[in-house]
């Protein structure tokens, strides 16, 4: 019976000892670090924090800008997705004078998303992306934002 219990006793000291520490050599794969995501941008399928309701989103392929025609003047979030296999930029243009209002830091690589902040005022505005005469291949639009 001591023989018994002795065996018991063993075995159960082994697997809980198993089941502790690492292993070295063992197969185990240790866990994945939590995910991360840097501010202001995103690898396609990530997400940041929620962004607000009023988010202009904005698609950049080749050779096309997609966005709303029509924006409320102010302060707005625009998430910058390129969907494309080509990096892109935006540029923002003031229609009247041809001013330069806002611009992307670098392009946006192919299934990233920025994100920005972005103040408009009222008025008519040219949005384009110029890499690689882009423009020119049809990735501008005009924008009307009002009050």
């Amino acid at each position: 019976m001591n023989l018994r219990r002795s065996r018991d006793v063993l075995l159960s000291v082994a697997l809980l000892t198993a089941g502790c520490g690492e292993r070295v050599g063992s197969g185990s794969v240790p866990p994945a670090p939590a995910p991360t995501t840097s501010v202001g941008s995103a690898e396609r399928g990530g997400e940041l924090a929620a962004a607000p309701p009023d988010t202009v989103d904005v698609a950049l392929v080749e050779y096309t800008i997609g966005m709303p025609s029509r924006l409320s003047a102010g302060a707005r979030v625009w998430r910058l997705s390129n969907q494309g296999f080509e990096g892109h930029n935006l540029r923002i243009f003031r229609a009247e004078t041809d001013s330069l209002v806002w611009e992307t830091d670098a392009d946006v690589d192919p299934g990233r998303t920025d994100y920005a902040t972005i103040e408009l005022a009222s008025g008519a505005y040219t949005v384009l992306c110029d890499v690689a005469g882009h423009d020119t291949r049809g990735m501008i639009t005009q924008i009307e934002v009002n009050e």
